[in-house]
């Protein structure tokens, strides 16, 4: 029996909402759809880090509403076959339509592009090799649960690090959660959550005008992790959509304004 520890943290408040039950004033549950993790697995002392995502089915839900909704239909227009492809060309290998049906934790691997000058393969094991004979950039996972908390995580990272650690004989895993919010944090932080949700709601039966900006890891989830990460190294603050565009606009520290692009090439980054 290998006795393994593995060190957990992550950044995002929905996760702790959630894990502790919050409810929103009507009753209904808050819940965390998906989730960006950290993590580090300690094997006889030597240390590995690494991150991964785990997306939970309400997610992938809300995935094929938007491409069978208004955004797919618009994509279609210019990009025919773009709601099949969203639909049926997953990172899990299987068409999400399948994957909400399966009740066992899932797998997905991420590619990049095989001209990138920035591209990264994964250094773990047993890992699957797309036609460019490339090894995947990251790897993210499905859990059939439908909220995203302790249990589903490490359930889900049992799975990740025995498929893709090199570790031949039964595991015995021990869990630690590091940097995590006090729960005077976490209380404080819902509190303002609920006063804004209020404060919107105000606002849109008095028919005032207000913007909606995307949080950073909203972008980082539809955008890619690096590219945005790029952007607020240069000091971009906030994005958020332009109007009936699928276009994102990003604010800068010094109030400047430019179109989400990918930075090397002048493209809009879709993945």
């Amino acid at each position: 029996m290998k006795k393994i520890k593995v060190i957990l943290s992550n950044n995002g408040y929905n996760f702790h909402w959630a894990e502790r039950k919050y409810c929103y004033k009507n009753g209904t549950p808050s819940i965390c759809c998906w989730e960006d993790i950290s993590y580090v697995v300690i094997i006889d002392g030597v240390k590995q880090k690494g991150n991964t995502t785990l997306d939970c089915r309400k997610y992938v839900e809300y995935e094929i509403e938007e491409a069978e909704g208004e955004l797919g239909r618009r994509m279609e227009i210019d990009f025919p076959g773009y709601i099949e492809e969203q639909l049926n060309n997953t990172a899990f290998n299987i068409p999400f339509k399948e994957l909400i049906k399966s009740d066992k934790i899932h797998l997905g691997y991420c590619y990049d592009e095989i001209d990138s000058e920035e591209k990264h393969e994964s250094e773990l094991f047993n890992l699957p090799i797309n036609d460019f004979g490339m090894k995947p950039c990251y790897i993210i996972g499905y859990t059939p649960s439908d909220t995203v908390g302790i249990k589903e995580v490490e359930e889900f990272m049992k799975v990740y690090i025995e498929k893709h650690f090199n570790i031949n004989e039964k595991i015995e895993f021990e869990f630690e959660w590091v940097d995590v919010p006090t729960e005077e944090d976490i209380k404080k932080e819902w509190d303002n959550y609920l006063k804004e949700i209020e404060e919107w709601a105000k606002m849109k039966a008095k028919g005032e005008k207000f913007s909606i900006r995307y949080s950073m890891d909203f972008m980082k989830q539809l955008f890619g992790e690096e590219l945005i990460n790029k952007y607020i190294d240069n000091g971009m603050i906030y994005g958020e959509p332009m109007g009936e565009t699928d276009e994102v606009l990003l604010t800068f520290k010094d109030n400047h304004t430019e179109i989400l692009k990918e930075l090397e090439d002048g493209d809009i980054w879709m993945t």
